[in-house]
Formats: C-alpha cells, structure tokens, sequence
C-alpha cells in the first residue's frame, strides 16, 4: 500500500511541473503620442512632443525604430477669401489674432482617420537621427512648408506622428494645426545696458514680413535669457508671461554674465506664432550698488597729526574704507590707496598750521564706492 501511495505522489508531482504550450510573445508597439504641439518660428514650423517611451501594453519601450512625421496641408475655401473674420465667428476672434488664423477658425480639421487617408509622410526619422533632434526628454522637429499657396491663398496644415516599435508602428498621435503667417523678420537693434538694478534690453520694431511687401502682424515681443556659454537648442519660455508691448524690457536676473535674444510675436493662440530670434547679446549684470556711508566721522587732533574715528557701516560685501583729506581750498588728497578694514586712521604728517577737513567713504568687494562723510575742520598747530 506504501509502494502504491507513494508512486501515485511522484506522479502527481511530475504532472504538476509539466509546462503547457508557450503564449506568444506581446510584439513590442510603441504607445501613442498624446502631446504633440505646434508652434511657428520664422518660416518654419516647430513641432515639439515626448521622446517615446512606453509601449502600448504599459512597459518600458527599449527598442525605437524611429518615428514617421506626416502632414495634411488645405487651403482656406474660396468662400471664406475676403470675408471679415469677425463675421465668422461673433465675439470669438481673439484681439490680435491674425487675419489668417481666424479666417480658418470655422473650418473643421479632418478626423484621425481621414487624416491618415489624406496625409501624406514627410519625413521618417530612424534610430540613428534621433539624438540629433531630440533635445532633453522632448523630439524637436521642424518643417519649412510655404507660408501661402498658390495666389497667396492663406494655408493651413495638419500634423501627427507615429512611432515604430519592432512591433509595428503606434497608433496615430494627437493632431494639430497651424495656420502660418507673414511674421515679421527678426527685430534689428538690439542693445543691452546693465544698470544699478536691472539690465535693460531695447530694439527697433520691425517693419518688413518674410513674405515680400506683406506687413507683419506684431501684438509685441518675447524675451529669452540664456547663460553665457552653451550650445541654444531651443528658445524655451520667454522672460515674460505675455507678449511686450513696448520696445524695451527690464530684467532682474543673477549677477554674472547673461546672453539675449528677442522674437516678434505675431499670436499667442491657438499656437504661438513669433520670428525669428535676434542675434544674442552679451551682458554683464553686476553689483552696481555701492555700501552706505559711515554716519559720522570724529577727528582727534594730536602731536602733529590727526586721529579719525567712525562707526562701521553694515554691509555685508564690505571691502573697507577710503580716507581723504581736504584742504581749505578743497584739494583732496587720498590718503589710503586701497581700502582700509580698521574704523579708525591716523594722519601721521599733515602739514602744519593749515585747517583740513576729511572724507570717509565706503567701498564694497566690487569696487563700488559709497558717498563720503565729511569731518568737522581741524586744525594742526604748527
């Protein structure tokens, strides 16, 4: 009866190990983008979304084959050409918004599926291309498609990509739209002056297009701030929060040495229409405010010579102090040639029977110096 139990336990056993068929492997398909965005810089359009990271069962992406750009470009309709946009749609033309982008605000954009029938690919980026255009976490493409069509006729196009996986491609992405326009040639002008507080940029409005003998359409600027070295991969966020009105902007930033540009903005929505940046600028911003005086100097007169005395001035870039001597006809005289730690100073040798008056001024580790504080007149007895 044992020998029976335990043959029937090995069987049961090894039946319980037995592997069943292998389930086919999950192919690896990139999941689809859902931040594709669109934004016009000069003549070309910036299309900017996440570098494909999952697939689309949730798990880490490791293989990228590449990504396919497609694009669908329309016209604006014949009847729409010539129309006030304000007719098209009562109260919902943002103020500024150009004339080409609200001409099209009534014209539905195409389906996904419509899309992918009418699209054409305009480019496909492999593996090996893509660090070139990716920038951080993000892939940065851009494309040059014409401003206007045929007759000068107002364009709008269309845009999505998808990423290839060893399994196939992603399913489409997000689509987005942009209406180019004539935005206006980069400001000219560009000069920097760092002051006490702030450093202040001004420019020349520009006044020709990128399309020949069409105004830009300019609702004001954006500023851009970069460090004094590095390659600019992108301009990223402006300074300001909404377009600069004026031709001229104060910034605030950390002491050292910054670098500027500035674009002309021609919309803010639906996307961001702007020129190109201006050349970039070097300035240095530094510490331009000088310490405090001190608030009184005292003068002790002693056997043939003068004792100051002051109060330390609370500074915390402090470097010291300058002490000069005045005559009675006002020649001054530096008596310290670089600046002094003590509250105190000894004029060892004035000359003799002659009144003076002294200055004491303070001067901080860049070199600023503050206003003096003038001593009662003292006279050395000869």
């Amino acid at each position: 009866m044992k020998t029976i139990t335990a043959i029937l336990l090995v069987l049961f056993l090894v039946d319980c190990g037995k592997k069943g068929n292998p389930s086919p492997p999950v192919p690896v398909i990139p999941r689809a983008t859902t931040d594709l965005s669109v934004a016009q810089q000069g003549p070309t359009v910036v299309l900017r979304f996440s570098y494909p990271s999952m697939t689309a069962a949730g798990k880490r992406l490791n293989s990228l084959e590449g990504i396919s750009i497609r694009r669908y470009t329309e016209p604006l309709p014949p009847t729409l050409m010539g129309r006030d946009p304000e007719e098209l749609t009562p109260g919902e033309v943002a103020a500024g918004q150009p004339r080409e982008v609200a001409l099209f605000r009534n014209v539905p954009v195409l389906p996904p599926r419509p899309f992918m029938a009418l699209s054409t690919e305009i480019d496909s980026i492999d593996a090996t291309e893509l660090p070139s255009v990716t920038v951080g976490a993000e892939v940065l493409f851009t494309d040059s498609p014409p401003v206007r069509g045929e007759g000068g006729v107002p364009l709008r196009y269309t845009y999505a990509v998808l990423a290839r996986g060893p399994g196939g491609p992603s399913e489409i992405s997000n689509l987005v739209s942009i209406v180019p326009v004539a935005v206006a040639v980069p400001p000219k002008g560009l000069a920097a002056e760092a002051l006490e507080a702030v450093v202040l940029l001004q420019w020349q409005q520009p006044s020709e297009s990128i399309v020949e003998g069409a105004p830009p359409p300019l609702i004001g600027y954006n500023i851009y701030r970069f460090p004094e070295r590095g390659e600019i991969a992108e301009l990223g966020n402006p300074l300001n929060s909404s377009p600069v009105p004026e031709t001229s902007f104060s910034d605030a930033p950390s002491y050292g040495v910054h670098r500027y540009m500035v674009t002309a903005v021609s919309a803010t929505r639906p996307n961001l229409i702007q020129s190109e940046p201006t050349n970039s600028i070097l300035v240095e911003f530094r510490d331009l405010v000088a310490p405090p005086p001190p608030p009184e100097v005292i003068t002790l007169a002693e056997d043939g010579a003068v004792r100051l005395l002051w109060d330390a001035v609370p500074a915390t870039d402090l470097a010291g102090y300058l002490v000069y001597r005045l005559s009675e006809t006002r020649v001054k005289v530096l008596l310290t040639p670089a600046p002094i730690t003590d509250t105190n100073f000894r004029d060892a040798d004035p000359p003799r029977g002659v009144t003076y008056t002294y200055w004491v001024s303070s001067v901080d580790v860049r070199g600023n110096e503050g206003a003096a504080t003038e001593s009662a007149p003292v006279l050395v007895a000869r």
